[in-house]
């Protein structure tokens, strides 16, 4: 026969608490300074741990979800789109890259091998394939672009005021110019 389980009024429950405080109290004052170095860097380390592995778990299931949402909108998109989303990539990359120390460079850099990693270990042969061809797509249509809008030249047209390499008559000479200042 089970045994019937005394029902604690919350008076009972509060006394026993304070007793457990006081004799942790008690063994805590007792105990030297070692012991206590090593239960405290002990429940630093099991809370610091549980923290991450949290952590870990919360980022690893977020990174998985905004994969699969960036390769479904990337599925969707047209090569122009993807042209054009890449040259805006490229742009703030260059500015970034004005910017930023070598420190700084380093670190982004791991961090894209990392990711790149990650990617390309998660995804199947054929999606790799359908990335590659879609990269190759949206390359192609970038020359085409690029082909189509002029740029315009970072500095104005200058007339040449070189002197000619060769002087075909006598009047663009020296001795004609400086004649004809006199």
């Amino acid at each position: 026969m089970p045994r019937q389980r005394k029902v604690k009024t919350d008076e009972q429950i509060a006394a026993e608490k304070r007793r457990r405080a006081d004799a942790r109290r008690l063994q805590r004052a007792q105990e030297s300074p070692e012991t206590r170095a090593l239960r405290l860097a002990k429940a630093r380390e099991s809370s610091r741990a549980r923290r991450l592995q949290e952590t870990d778990q919360e980022r690893d299931a977020r990174l998985t979800r905004d994969r699969e949402a960036q390769r479904a909108r990337r599925a969707e998109e047209t090569p122009e789109a993807h042209a054009v989303r890449v040259a805006k990539i490229i742009q703030a990359h260059r500015k970034r890259l004005e910017t930023e120390s070598q420190e700084e460079r380093a670190q982004r850099l791991a961090k894209n091998r990392e990711a790149m990693r990650a990617r390309r270990g998660t995804e199947t042969p054929e999606e790799g394939a359908r990335r590659r061809a879609k990269d190759r797509e949206a390359k192609q249509a970038r020359r085409e672009t690029n082909l189509e809008t002029p740029k315009a030249p970072l500095l104005p047209e200058l007339p040449n005021t070189a002197r000619p390499s060769k002087p075909s008559t006598a009047s663009t000479s020296a001795h004609a110019v400086h004649a004809q200042s006199d």
